[in-house]
């Protein structure tokens, strides 16, 4: 695990989140503003109130992006040897003290509805937190796959939040009975206001294993825990990002650009919405789940998650000849943009529409003022590894823990088991509708 922060870094951390803040509430201002100017336009009204505001939301935004620059020179002047060691995002590098505080006095319950304004504000706040942790995920996934949320958190004798553990139960005949924290996401864990907290809520949730009489348990995270037994053949490939997509296209090898730019010789559009973007989405996402031979998740699915207004979500679709061939889901909180969910369709790749699309989701990324990009989760030296990598995005190592009962072996559910070589390989030759009526059902027993 990476150093902590030192003791000057929490203050310019604090100013960096502020200011990634501000520029992204600029920049949907500058969308509204071009919104209202085509409408003025288009009801030849009088354009000249929003040509200004537009002016000055544009000065404003070029300001606070030059403000953030002067302060990561300032923070790289003064600590050239911390954040070339260092360079991930904050929630990925924070760390917590090991003094415990709250240790003697805390009580640990179940999570319930009731607790969910405050968990969030708790989440919002914490330095660790990724958008999986909001309460508003595991809602979706009770609400949408029916499994059991088995949260627990961590309070003081005031009823104040000092830690939650974000835990949903998965149990089905075909693939067992187990919790995870988080399931489907590549993050979860514990978050705590201390060390001490941390290590009550985990302690908390193997009782809450053994109560249940679940076969394991599963905690996904970028901290090790020597204490448990742990898998690491994964990591998550993360790109910090610079001012502008120019610099970003300077740094790549010629054959990248190259790819990048292949594309613009068709008949191409770029969308950037919400949910009126969904049915292009899971088209596409329906398509390359059933070519790699992986149950799809149901449409209603991302449509809830769309609909959390917790964290920041997105989808891109690019269009080739009318017709959606490239797609990706973004999420956010804090200073780093994930890429859940991406997919291209096989023939689009002919004209390099894969890298086409993530050319766009970068530079969708700097313009919304993201210090940093995770490209998901790849195993070291896979294709999928080597593809993240010629973008210049680096490893971070993901340490997935496990309890389990008995002390049996740790469980592999994974597309690598051979046990489940023979339904991936059926899983590709059926067709695209009967997966989607199918899929759903498997996928939700998955983590």
């Amino acid at each position: 695990m990476v150093n902590g922060p030192s003791a000057t870094e929490p203050a310019v951390d604090e100013q960096l989140r502020i200011l990634a803040e501000e520029i992204k509430a600029l920049v949907k201002a500058r969308k509204d503003c071009s919104h209202a100017l085509a409408e003025c336009r288009k009801n030849n009204e009088d354009v000249t109130p929003v040509q200004q505001r537009m002016r000055e939301i544009k000065s404003a935004l070029k300001a606070k992006k030059q403000a953030k620059q002067d302060l990561l020179a300032k923070m790289q002047s003064g600590s050239d040897q911390a954040r070339s060691v260092d360079p991930l995002p904050r929630r990925l590098r924070a760390s917590i003290s090991d003094h415990p505080a709250a240790a003697d006095s805390l009580r640990i319950s179940p999570y319930t509805a009731d607790l969910a304004a405050a968990v969030d504000d708790f989440v919002r706040h914490h330095p660790k937190a990724s958008p999986w942790h909001f309460c508003c995920v595991r809602e979706v996934i009770q609400r949408v796959f029916g499994k059991q949320d088995v949260s627990l958190v961590a309070r003081d004798p005031d009823g104040r939040i000092l830690g939650v553990l974000p835990l949903v139960r998965l149990k089905s005949r075909l693939f067992g009975d187990f919790l995870v924290s988080m399931p489907y996401f590549n993050y979860g864990g514990p978050l705590a206001v201390d060390g001490a907290t941390e290590t009550r809520l985990l302690e908390a949730a193997v009782k809450r294993c053994e109560a249940l009489g679940v076969e394991h348990m599963e905690i996904r995270e970028t901290q090790t825990r020597e204490a448990w037994p742990q898998r690491t053949e994964k990591v998550n490939m993360i790109l910090p990002l610079p001012r502008d997509y120019a610099e970003l296209d300077a740094g790549l090898g010629t054959k990248v650009r190259a790819q990048t730019k292949r594309a613009e010789r068709e008949n191409v559009r770029v969308q950037i919405g919400g949910v009126e973007l969904l049915d292009a989405f899971y088209r596409v996402f329906a398509i390359n789940m059933r070519d790699l031979g992986t149950p799809v998740y149901s449409r209603a699915f991302f449509r809830a998650l769309l609909e959390c207004d917790a964290f920041y979500t997105r989808l891109i679709v690019v269009e080739l000849d009318g017709r959606p061939v490239a797609t990706a889901f973004l999420a956010s909180h804090g200073d780093m943009l994930e890429i859940p969910w991406a997919s291209t369709l096989k023939q689009a790749n002919a004209v390099s529409m894969n890298m086409f699309l993530y050319r766009h989701v970068l530079s969708h990324a700097i313009d919304h003022g993201y210090e940093f990009f995770d490209f998901g989760r790849s195993s070291r030296d896979s294709s999928t590894y080597r593809f993240k990598q010629q973008w210049g995005a680096q490893p971070v190592q993901n340490y997935w823990h496990y309890w389990l009962a008995g002390g049996g072996e740790l469980p592999q559910l994974n597309p690598n088991n051979p046990k489940f070589r023979l339904l991936i390989a059926t899983w590709r030759r059926l067709p695209v509708l009967l997966t989607r009526v199918i899929g759903p059902h498997v996928v939700k027993h998955l983590p």
